[in-house]
């Protein structure tokens, strides 16, 4: 269960769904606490793989009505979750819906917990609210900081950053995604650092390439791996995080036609035939 989460933040997607499948499916009937669990870190993975709906839909059942044995801060964690997904998928309403659910199932006492909350309302607010969501994630960010929960305080600084730049913040988002960047550098979590990366370069950072050396250009192509132009290689770094064509348009602001043309010189220059075999590849020039 463990392993197909750290799979998961590390990009391994596809094993992480491997993982999260046996550790259901291996269950004994060791009680409810641990299939609900299990359950909880395949949905988790389905998530991060970009499988939206499928993980949403898992990590509620997972979670069932509150009774099947899992802790407050687990519970916490998937409301959290939940409350994410739907802020991503512009449902401010639903976002709000499960940001109360995770206000009211957290632990004043457990700073952590609190953390979570207040980061599961900023992705409630990002969309109406970004300059009020940068705040509140910066305090959550401060909060799981203090609580020694790393990759979560990257994910809020990284919210913050998004929520500072949607509000026109442009410098506090800067520094905010730089700081999410070298938490989960620091954590071997390769897609949301790469993500990280990226949203920093959308804001005119020069972040260094692999190696040391300063990002390409618009133009250039001495950095990328396998001969890729920019945007190749930002699209292939989104396959690599399990984004689906329709993801990369909507995320790019391009045709999904246009995201399988890339696709199609992605495959021929990395000299593979699928999507898996771009990930494998990205993930190990990574």
């Amino acid at each position: 269960m463990q392993q197909c989460l750290a799979a998961s933040w590390a990009g391994d997607h596809e094993f992480a769904l491997k993982l999260g499948d046996e550790a259901v499916a291996n269950d004994t009937g060791s009680g409810e606490w641990w299939t609900a669990m299990a359950c909880v870190a395949r949905a988790c993975a389905m998530v991060n793989a970009g499988r939206l709906e499928e993980g949403s839909a898992a990590l509620i059942e997972a979670c069932g009505d509150g009774t099947k044995g899992l802790d407050m801060s687990t519970l916490t964690m998937c409301a959290e979750t939940l409350a994410w997904v739907r802020g991503v998928q512009g449902d401010a309403q639903d976002a709000s819906y499960w940001a109360d659910i995770a206000g009211a199932l957290a632990v004043e006492e457990v700073v952590g917990d609190t953390g979570l909350a207040r980061l599961a309302r900023a992705h409630a607010l990002r969309v109406h609210e970004p300059a009020r969501a940068a705040v509140l994630a910066a305090e959550a960010a401060d909060m799981l900081r203090a609580a020694g929960r790393l990759p979560d305080a990257g994910r809020a600084e990284f919210t913050a950053g998004l929520a500072n730049g949607a509000a026109g913040l442009r410098a506090p988002a800067r520094e905010r995604l730089r700081v999410a960047a070298e938490i989960f550098e620091s954590c071997g979590m390769h897609g949301p650092h790469a993500q990280a990366v990226r949203e920093q370069r959308r804001l005119g950072v020069r972040v260094p390439a692999p190696g040391g050396r300063a990002a390409s250009g618009a133009g250039g192509r001495g950095n990328a791996p396998y001969g890729l132009s920019p945007r190749e290689l930002e699209i292939a770094q989104l396959v690599a995080e399990g984004r689906s064509n329709q993801q990369i348009a909507e995320q790019l602001f391009l045709s999904v036609r246009t995201v399988e043309t890339h696709l199609s010189r992605v495959f021929a220059k990395i000299g593979v035939t699928s999507r898996v075999g771009v990930a494998t590849a990205m993930n190990r020039h990574d």
